[in-house]
């Protein structure tokens, strides 16, 4: 048995021996326990497994973006016999610091109604009328633009909140490769990423090309929204002590990004610059992902083309990168066969994707390159619930199963790491990374 096989069968054996899994979801009708919740769409994926491990099977709302609702008997006094009937909903309404807004403020997410042929409604809406409970979050709640007031614990009221480990990547247009571009060498370190976009001024563009393409070359990122995880870790892990300058191009989520991206959309496609970072694009919730409220004015128009001419040789071909989590790449076993070797290299997830990712300090990511500390662009996932934990004890119970399931599919999906496998850690999203 090869290694990658022996994981593969830990990993099933653990799951099993985690959750005592029904033989299909136990319908009811009366539910005396409701959850839900909000926040990171990064593991929405993660929790729906869980949450289909402790019901039993698929919920009876089932909704692209992972917005699941659950209504059945589950076994919360551990006697093996489903005897509770509750319902979990899981919302969609933004990005990490959403939900621990939502959290804070004792708000709703948007979920799917069970009673009414699953039609989106506020959570805090009848019949459900909920705010939500639990929030999940990429990053630590106080490095949101606003973060909590209200203290933050574990949903069983302890003081470790993160469950698992979420690695990041960077994906760049796919037409560079055309240029000489090697996704198995090229890419981007912290230092350089910090440099380059940490404090973007007047420009997006800026000539990052490795010195052997065959011609200059300049790369644009593609922001996520100032509450999005995603950048609150860009911020934390590699921009650190930069101030964030103005971008052109914001995307609200995950698939905005790989959206524009696959499309090369740069900036200039979109508008030209702006410098009112609560209207940017995927920061105003009543405006879609490429339309934008605010406008530009003449002196910024001049001024683009001045400052860019510093940073693009004229006539430079112009490529989009952004930043997606792991989930969205698929990695290739190396040479001997064995995921995790120094051989393997992350891919697009489709065969309709058109991007290649990047190397992050000279290293591309894998689960055991990760778990080692060689690739260093993570975080740790959280799932949060206000100060005391989840209170009734059932709805407790409920919450503490879900999250127990989500740590350890967490073992099994290279999306996500399991926190024991890693031997190494950070003491804050920002710290370095040093001996587990």
């Amino acid at each position: 048995m090869n290694l990658k096989t022996a994981l593969v069968a830990g990993s099933i054996a653990a799951l099993a021996a985690g959750v005592t899994a029904q033989a299909a979801i136990t319908p009811c009708t009366t539910p005396t326990v409701k959850l839900v919740y909000g926040g990171a769409t990064a593991i929405n994926n993660t929790i729906r497994l869980a949450a289909e491990q402790v019901f039993g099977g698929p919920g009876q709302c089932t909704k692209t973006n992972n917005q699941n609702s659950f209504r059945g008997l589950v076994d919360l006094n551990n006697d093996g016999i489903p005897e509770t009937c509750a319902e979990f909903y899981i919302g969609v309404r933004g990005g990490s610091c959403e939900g621990v807004d939502q959290l804070d403020n004792n708000l709703g997410s948007l979920v799917s109604n069970i009673d009414n042929a699953c039609a989106a409604i506020d959570s805090t809406s009848a019949p459900i009328s909920q705010a939500i409970d639990i929030a999940g979050a990429d990053n630590d709640s106080q490095n949101c633009p606003v973060p909590n007031v209200h203290p933050f614990t574990a949903v069983d009221g302890g003081t470790e909140t993160r469950f698992a480990v979420g690695p990041f990547v960077t994906i760049v247009n796919a037409g560079i490769t055309a240029l000489g571009w090697d996704p198995a060498r090229d890419g981007f370190s912290r230092d350089s990423s910090a440099g380059t976009w940490g404090a973007l001024g007047w420009c997006d563009w800026k000539s990052v090309a490795p010195f052997r393409l065959t011609g200059s070359a300049a790369i644009a990122p593609v922001w996520r929204a100032l509450t999005s995880g995603t950048r609150v870790i860009y911020q934390q892990v590699i921009a650190k002590d930069v101030t964030q300058g103005f971008s052109t191009l914001t995307e609200p989520g995950t698939g905005d990004v790989i959206y524009a991206v696959n499309n090369n959309l740069t900036p200039l496609n979109q508008r030209v610059c702006s410098t009112d970072p609560t209207t940017q694009c995927g920061n105003d919730p009543t405006q879609s992902s490429f339309f934008c409220p605010d406008g530009v004015t003449a002196c910024q128009s001049a001024s683009r083309s001045f400052f860019c001419a510093s940073f693009v040789p004229p006539g430079s071909p112009t490529f989009t990168a952004g930043w997606v989590g792991v989930d969205r790449t698929v990695e290739n076993p190396g040479a001997d066969g064995i995921l995790g070797t120094e051989d393997d290299f992350p891919a697009k997830a489709k065969s309709t994707d058109n991007y290649v990712t990047a190397t992050y300090n000279g290293f591309a990511f894998s689960p055991l390159k990760t778990q080692t500390g060689k690739y260093t662009h993570f975080s740790y996932e959280h799932v949060y619930a206000r100060a005391g934990g989840v209170a009734p004890a059932d709805r407790q119970a409920l919450a503490v199963k879900i999250v127990n399931a989500a740590k350890t599919l967490a073992a099994g999906d290279k999306a996500l790491l399991d926190i024991n496998s890693m031997s190494v850690e950070k003491a804050c999203d920002s710290c370095v990374v040093v001996p587990h």
